[in-house]
């Protein structure tokens, strides 16, 4: 008896399709993940960069009130008295504003507006560190510069205290300078 022929056997059809199956569902993923990588970077790039520049930290600095002072007849020798403080978050005031900035609080502060540009000026290089750059303004002068938040942009007022030494700057020495 002869053996019927042997045939080749094939591989069955369904393997074929689920590589087919599988290669066509990874290949629609990656175009899917293309397609939203070229949105988010390409189209809505300069909506991602507006969003980015107001998502900054901001370290902020604050100094402790120092202590009074008295003889051993409970006299008082220093006192810490309330001032006001100018300012400024370089990284918050637009280039293009910063003359007429410098100007309004220079008219407001009685100080020189050259010099206030230029201090603002060397801060930029460090935008988000606040410069001070006038100590001790007026009550009422702090008040209209904080009215007037939105012809500032970046400048600030802050609470700070002035040490003043009953016997002059001569007690200073002896107790030690702010």
């Amino acid at each position: 008896m002869d053996d019927p022929p042997v045939r080749p056997t094939r591989r069955p059809r369904s393997s074929s399709r689920r590589t087919l199956l599988v290669g066509a569902v990874a290949a629609a993923s990656g175009a899917a993940i293309i397609g939203r990588l070229w949105e988010l970077q390409i189209v809505r790039s300069s909506e991602y960069v507006v969003r980015a520049e107001a998502n900054r930290t901001r370290q902020e600095v604050v100094s402790p009130v120092r202590g009074l002072v008295f003889d051993r007849n409970r006299t008082q020798l220093v006192r810490n008295i309330p001032i006001f403080d100018v300012w400024v978050m370089p990284g918050d005031i637009p280039n293009n504003q910063l003359p007429n900035i410098a100007t309004m609080l220079a008219e407001l502060t009685n100080e020189n507006s050259s010099e206030l540009e230029t201090a603002i000026r060397l801060g930029q290089g460090r935008p988000l560190d606040p410069i001070r750059i006038i100590r001790d303004v007026g009550r009422e002068t702090a008040l209209i510069i904080k009215e007037k938040t939105l012809d500032f942009p970046g400048i600030t007022i802050r609470d700070s205290v002035k040490r003043k030494y009953q016997y002059g700057q001569v007690m200073g020495q002896i107790v030690g300078f702010t």
